[in-house]
């Protein structure tokens, strides 16, 4: 249980964790980011540019800049998983997006081109990133996943090639 022990670790760490739903919530987590300390946040999105958006979006317009600008420069990784069924019925398997932020997303992050996030994720899989969309492929060919259900739970179901003799 690795993913475990870290979170303990992190937060003996003058760490905090904090489910990001609310504008308060989001706020302070942003500000003990910005002093220093290790924040794990959580948000019930589908993705990593849709978490991006909707952070920004729980602040007014008026304090939007100033949100980006700390988000831009406090940000380091954003994880956004879905659980799919695994094929043959037998349980479930995890399907991963994984955001590291670079120097090119803290620009797009900063300079509201929050848009373009998804293709600097494209070129960036050196850097450790993977769409979601990658993610569910890379399940279908090994077989974990149906077709069926990668299209149900991708961002972009046109992406994925139809093999021949249909799914």
């Amino acid at each position: 249980m690795v993913p475990s022990t870290l979170v303990v670790a992190m937060l003996m760490a003058s760490s905090a964790a904090a489910n990001c739903a609310t504008p308060e919530t989001t706020a302070i987590a942003l500000t003990a980011a910005e002093t220093g300390h290790r924040v794990l946040g959580t948000m019930h999105t589908s993705g990593a540019e849709r978490t991006i958006h909707r952070i920004l979006g729980q602040f007014p317009p008026h304090q939007r800049n100033h949100a980006r600008a700390v988000l831009a420069n406090v940000l380091r990784c954003v994880i956004s998983q879905q659980i799919v069924p695994r094929l043959g019925g037998d349980g479930r398997v995890l399907a991963a997006e994984v955001l590291q932020v670079s120097p090119a997303i803290t620009n797009l992050i900063r300079e509201d081109r929050c848009h373009q996030i998804s293709q600097t994720m494209q070129m960036g899989r050196r850097e450790g990133m993977v769409l979601m969309d990658d993610a569910l492929q890379a399940r279908v060919t090994a077989r974990t996943i149906s077709l069926d259900q990668a299209l149900i739970h991708s961002h972009d179901p046109e992406r994925f090639a139809v093999p021949a003799g249909g799914k």
